[in-house]
């Protein structure tokens, strides 16, 4: 799974509180594969409870084609939502930053 964006609001570094957190420790508990892009957090800071080892990996096709989901945890003004819509198999929105992408999303898009 990537996940795209892991600051607590848009256009901002600060992770304090970021749903984000959560769900990757409970994903990686899951056994699941969890990398992330952010350039406004290159690199996941150590917290006082939680140590997540991740680099923001290079947003581009193939990383949006190779991975199973695509969740969007921040929707940043510098992400390329049409990259997204066209490169990812599916996507969940939590931001409805995919609202503006029309017919590139149909079938592929699952709204939380």
């Amino acid at each position: 799974m990537l996940v795209l964006g892991i600051a607590y609001t848009p256009n901002v570094d600060d992770i304090q509180e970021a749903p984000a957190t959560e769900i990757i420790l409970l994903l990686q508990q899951q056994g699941a594969h969890v990398s992330h892009h952010d350039r406004r957090v290159p690199v996941f800071p150590s917290m006082r409870r939680r140590d997540i080892e991740l680099t923001s990996t290079p947003l581009d096709e193939q990383v949006l084609a190779q991975g199973d989901v695509v969740r969007i945890g921040t929707d940043h003004a510098a992400i390329d939502w049409a990259l997204v819509a066209a490169s990812a198999t599916v996507i969940v929105d939590y931001r409805d930053a995919m609202s503006g992408c029309g017919s590139m999303i149909r079938g592929k898009l699952f709204k939380a």
